[in-house]
């Protein structure tokens, strides 16, 4: 991960900068963390 924001965070794979965006805003850490596992479960 190279970067996270409100909107969603950017990766890096394969020499590329992908963007990968919240399907909510997301106001606090707390909030991410969430949304970060909810989408790390729906990608399994």
């Amino acid at each position: 991960m190279l970067g996270i924001d409100c909107d969603g965070f950017d990766v890096r794979a394969d020499e590329r900068v992908l963007r990968c965006e919240f399907k909510t805003l997301v106001l606090d850490a707390q909030q991410a963390r969430k949304v970060l596992i909810e989408m790390a479960k729906e990608a399994s």
